[in-house]
Parts: C-alpha cells; structure tokens; sequence
C-alpha cells in the first residue's frame, strides 16, 4: 500500500503542478473569469498540489480509504493532463495547417 500511496501523490503532483501551469499560462477565457473563481481554482489546485507532495516526500503508510483516494485522485488528474496536452496539440496543429 505504501509503493502504490507514493506513486499516486507523485502522479498528483506532477499532474496537478503541469495543471496549473497549463491552464493560467494558456487560457483567456479563465483570465476574463471573476477574479474569485479564477482565485479559488488556483488556489485549490494548489493545495492538491502541494498536499501531494508532501505525502510523497512523508512516505508514511496512510489508512487505505487515503490510498484508494489518492489512486482515484491521480487517474482523474493524470486524464485531465492528458486532455489538456491534447487540445494545445491539435490547437498547433490546426494553426500549423493554416500558415501552410
């Protein structure tokens, strides 16, 4: 249990991390948001974040309910990245095809 806590807060921290970097490095429309929301988002993705990483670098033997959270917590945040990385490929491509 405690191999599969330690991948799965590094898989959230790095997921998270890129996360936060692609959306309030690329988004517009997240900038012309209510500066609460875009506030909220950023500082909660934050907390997850860095809560992951403190659980990677702690490496103690959590309760299994934290473990299969933190299992289900990765697989989303790892599919979002992936989504996230997806959109800004297809979106270079798109405009790759038209400078053509």
């Amino acid at each position: 249990m405690k191999i599969i806590n330690v991948i799965s807060s590094l898989l959230i921290f790095i997921s998270t991390f890129s996360i936060v970097v692609i959306i309030f490095s690329q988004s517009k429309r997240l900038y012309e948001s209510r500066y609460l929301k875009r506030e909220v988002l950023r500082v909660g993705l934050l907390f997850i974040c860095f809560g992951s990483l403190w659980n990677f670098l702690d490496t103690s033997i959590p309760p299994k309910s934290e473990v299969i959270l933190n299992v289900g917590v990765a697989i989303v945040s790892v599919i979002f990245l992936i989504n996230e990385i997806l959109k800004i490929y297809e979106k270079s491509n798109k405009e790759n095809c038209t400078k053509r």
